[in-house]
């Protein structure tokens, strides 16, 4: 914007320069000297005026990053049919093994129901064994087996394992899967920014600083996709898919409890959503004094070289 107002300013002074020029009377009279000094100042102060403030620029800054957020889709519109079949690979993946956990409660409420049977085996044992003599038989139908709780709990040891291994194959599938296809996005992400770059005129060089464009667009901006729709996104579905298993589980096998953490839970989303904010408001104060001290320390820098 400087540079163009600066350009139609010069073509002005052109055309009035070659106007005068014609006279021999304002030649003489030195009228074009002073005519130059007055329209020059002018321009400067017209330029002056159109320019932006600091808290105009911020706040142009702040509307620009707002009206350019993509939707939550669109972010995804680098990957070709293969990281395609990755992600829903890696998402299959993490929705199963969100839903094993619920397994291992099941067998961990076997495990502790057997421990219990034990106990309270030993204790029917010693009170009723003076009464009906020695050849007396504990059965642990309650538990819906046959076996007795030591062998019970013996026979569900190797499922632990079981269940351990896949789910831990299942997240190891569903990570790689949801990294490779961010690594290749994220690829072609940089190719087609390097190439924006260097379409570029001059004036767009002079306008931003050498680090904005090595760190702050080739470096800290792709790592935060490649954060965002990697590894990331992995985790949160193998958390909702937990979260959603758990609750199934919870109800159905005591409802009356689940009800009662039911009706405590938006208290806690209420929290967590004030944490959200308050992190959320304190990267946006941090980002405006790293802004303001930069503009400081080169007013400071200005200053000491005069």
């Amino acid at each position: 914007m400087y540079r163009q107002q600066r350009v139609q300013a010069d073509n002005k002074r052109d055309i009035s320069l070659n106007k005068y020029t014609s006279n021999p009377a304002f030649v003489n009279n030195g009228y074009i000297d002073e005519h130059t000094r007055a329209h020059d100042e002018n321009v400067s102060n017209d330029i002056t005026d159109d320019q932006p403030t600091t808290g105009e620029t911020v706040q142009n800054k702040a509307n620009e990053s707002s009206a350019l957020r993509l939707k939550p889709f669109q972010i995804f519109r680098f990957a070709d049919k293969w990281d395609i079949i990755m992600m829903i690979m890696g998402l299959s993946a993490a929705i199963a093994s969100g839903a094993f956990y619920p397994l291992i409660l099941l067998l961990y409420q076997t495990v502790i129901d057997s421990f219990i049977a034990i106990d309270r085996n030993q204790t029917e044992f010693e009170t009723t064994s003076a009464n009906i003599g020695l050849n007396c038989r504990n059965r642990t139908s309650y538990l819906g087996s046959d076996l007795s709780p030591y062998d019970n709990i013996m026979s569900i040891l190797k499922w632990y394992a079981i269940f351990g291994v896949t789910c831990f194959v299942l997240l190891w599938i569903a990570f790689n899967c949801w990294i490779i296809s961010a690594e290749r996005q994220v690829r072609k992400m940089r190719y087609a920014l390097i190439n924006n770059i260097m379409r570029q005129d001059i004036g767009w060089f002079d306008c931003r600083s050498s680090s904005d464009l090595s760190s702050g667009l080739l470096v800290d901006a792709l790592d935060n996709v490649r954060d965002g729709i990697g590894y990331q996104v992995a985790d949160c579905t193998a958390l909702l898919a937990r979260i959603v298993a758990c609750l199934a589980y919870s109800i159905w096998n005591g409802w009356k409890l689940s009800l009662v953490f039911l009706s405590v839970s938006p208290l806690i989303i209420i929290a967590f959503n004030i944490t959200v904010v308050v992190s959320i408001l304190f990267d946006c104060l941090t980002t405006l004094m790293a802004f303001f001290s930069i503009v400081y320390k080169e007013n400071t820098e200005f200053i000491w070289t005069i």
